[in-house]
């Protein structure tokens, strides 16, 4: 399995880990649902690769209420997933 730091090492990103990071980057945050569409992969794939990511501190999740049914679990970046893509940046 990677290092968790190793999934911003390489120059070419194309791993669905590295993928979700970059979405997470740009769209600030998104669901499940949203990433499983835009990665054309099944829900269940895309929460095992959260679950990794949020336990290696790279991704953080909340609730948003709906007005009718379950809360939808949004993810996002954690400052440690900033600080990462802003060290390449600056690198």
């Amino acid at each position: 399995m990677e290092g968790a730091d190793s999934l911003f090492m390489g120059a070419k990103k194309s791993g669905t880990k590295d993928k979700i990071l970059d979405l997470l980057k740009k769209q600030q945050k998104l669901s499940v649902n949203e990433l499983s569409r835009q990665l054309h992969i099944t829900e269940m794939g895309v929460r095992k690769h959260l679950d990794v990511l949020e336990k290696d501190g790279f991704v953080q999740v909340e609730e948003s209420r709906q007005p009718i049914g379950r809360p939808v679990q949004l993810f996002s970046l954690t400052d440690k997933a900033e600080s990462c893509f802003q060290r390449i940046m600056n690198a």
